[in-house]
């Protein structure tokens, strides 16, 4: 009856699986109830969506399919999906990824299992380019692929090779090459790539040997490359990236026997681990057999959720969201008239839209209203501690007007004032209060740990006294706010790279640069005053010896990658 017949994930346990409360409690557990918006079917035979991605505007999704299809579809306004192509690739061998460019909405990458990655430009369905190993020996089998932030590296990943090896391929996207790869650092296959969300030099990749590596690609070798290891001693399914209320890179992963591990990359240490028993009594469920974690998503303001169902009855019976808290997992969102046992999910942050896909074919979208749990500030602040401080600290009408004056959420503003109310625990608070440099700064670790920590400090510090008050901090953390332009973040990075604050950055100032960069033991005087006589030529336009503001400015406003490299998260 079906061109393809595929062997479901359908993992029928001895006892049915089903609530493990009352429909009462439940409501009141997962307080939103969703209904589908819309939803249509890949095709009118037997598939299953097995990959999907969604442009950076938000306004395309991409779905790989078990037929080694790849369609496209338009999320319209109101969020009614539409077919925009049934057949924007067709394969040989089955599709292992499908991922858009961080910042062009219209470039598609497209992995298949027989070694090749596909670039498409989705406004005219071509195919603009095949990425492929160019290295001596038989083409890798690909497992997964990511690009990194800045649209520049492709990674793919592979199987073990016949001989023994398995491989991270990486290729210069723009100039359409392969740059080389690593192979020492997995011993079995390689299952899944990310790049972090901000920094286009780290990534990380997952394997059925149990290992979550961490690599920085801007390091000339392999070894050097290797940041950190986590053993999760199983195999694993899928990685993501996340970030502690102070802004500490995390890796969560997903094993393949839906477990749950959350790791604390600069420490290496495990910071949860939830097994499918947890989930399942968390999802409210009887039947850990039936446990079926699809993955985690960000909700775009300093937490997390995990998306996971129940594979009884082909899935039709739960799919559930599970809010990260202070390391655990709290009820939070209920999809109903879900039809099938979703096998790949995207979350938009923006217009808080889930959609997914799975084991019958079907892309299925649910919008969420954003009057719930991720609305509550970064981190988790309650709803109630907002209240308090909105009454005895700070008004609405002053919360408001700091958000417009400067680049930061609500969210955000109110996260920092629960840190300077550390400090005093509250008594005789106010806005502009000073406080030491040294206890502003052990309340958060983005400038404890920074090379420039001091240097930040001298130009937000509005007394230049060596103290901070919570306005100071809300300036400094505005300008490392991801939504800072462009040009505004660089006339304060002119300030805090003029060391000696004589309004020019000299080759002083770039050497001074360096050494801080590289932890004064990375380069050699030699290197370093290349490095200052090259940026010299290329950014001193008067030809006087020196940078000036405007010279400086202008530098960086051609320069993408600046704004990801002074930026960090609250």
């Amino acid at each position: 009856m079906f061109d393809v017949d595929l062997q479901s994930s359908d993992e029928e346990s001895p006892v049915p699986d089903a609530n493990s409360c009352e429909d009462q409690e439940l409501i009141q557990l997962f307080q939103q109830e969703i209904s589908p918006a819309s939803e249509t079917a890949a095709s009118l035979k037997r598939t299953c969506g097995l990959h999907i991605a969604q442009s950076c505007d938000y306004d395309k999704i991409a779905v790989g399919l078990s037929r080694c299809e790849l369609q496209l579809f338009r999320v319209r306004e109101g969020g009614q999906l539409a077919v925009e192509s049934r057949t924007l690739g067709r394969y040989e061998s089955g599709i292992r990824g499908v991922r858009f460019f961080n910042g062009d909405p219209n470039s598609l990458l497209c992995c298949t299992q027989d070694g090749s990655v596909f670039l498409y430009d989705v406004r005219t369905s071509d195919k603009v380019f095949r990425y492929e190993d160019t290295s001596e020996g038989a083409k890798k089998t690909m497992t997964s692929c990511d690009i990194n932030q800045n649209d520049r590296v492709l990674c793919a990943s592979s199987e073990v090779q016949r001989t023994g090896d398995s491989f991270l391929l990486f290729f210069d996207v723009r100039e359409r090459n392969y740059l080389g790869c690593y192979w020492e650092c997995h011993s079995d296959d390689i299952t899944h790539v990310r790049f972090h969300p901000t920094n286009p030099d780290l990534f990380a990749s997952a394997s059925v040997d149990g290992l979550i590596n961490v690599f920085d690609i801007s390091k000339l070798t392999e070894d050097d490359a290797m940041q950190y290891c986590f053993n999760v001693e199983t195999a694993v399914d899928s990685i993501n990236w996340h970030a502690d209320p102070t802004g500490r890179d995390l890796v969560s992963c997903v094993t393949t026997t839906n477990d749950l591990h959350l790791y604390d990359v600069e420490s290496q240490d495990s910071v949860a681990l939830f097994d499918r028993a947890q989930i399942t009594k968390s999802l409210r469920r009887t039947s850990a057999i039936d446990c079926n974690v699809v993955g985690t998503h960000n909700y775009g303001n300093g937490s997390f959720f995990v998306l996971a169902g129940s594979n009884f009855n082909r899935g039709k019976d739960c799919l559930r969201t599970l809010r990260y808290d202070n390391k655990t997992l709290l009820p939070d969102r209920s999809f109903g008239g879900n039809k099938q046992i979703v096998r790949a999910s995207v979350f938009n942050e923006k217009a808080k839209y889930l959609i997914a896909t799975g084991e019958c074919g079907l892309i299925t979208l649910w919008k969420c209203r954003t009057d719930g749990s991720e609305q509550t500030g970064v981190n988790g602040a309650s709803k109630s501690l907002k209240q308090k401080l909105h009454a005895s600290i700070i008004t609405n009408e002053q919360l408001s007007e700091y958000a417009e004056l400067t680049y930061l959420t609500k969210s955000e503003i109110i996260f920092i004032l629960q840190k300077f109310l550390l400090l005093d625990d509250g008594r005789n608070f106010s806005l502009t209060k000073r406080f030491p440099e040294q206890e502003v700064v052990n309340l958060f670790p983005q400038l404890k740990h920074n090379p420039f920590r001091d240097r930040l400090l001298h130009v937000f510090s509005s007394e230049n006294d060596d103290r901070f008050s919570f306005e100071d901090m809300l300036d400094l953390f505005s300008v490392l706010s991801e939504k800072c332009p462009l040009a505004v973040k660089a006339s304060w990075a002119f300030q805090i790279y003029d060391f000696d604050d004589d309004n020019l950055i000299t080759k002083e100032d770039i050497l001074e640069l360096c050494d801080r960069i590289t932890q004064q033991d990375r380069l050699e005087q030699e290197e370093k005053m290349n490095i200052a006589d090259l940026l010299l030529k290329e950014i001193d336009l008067q030809n006087n010896g020196n940078i000036g503001e405007f010279e400086f400015v202008h530098a960086m406003s051609k320069m993408p990658e600046f704004r990801q490299t002074f930026s960090c998260r609250v």
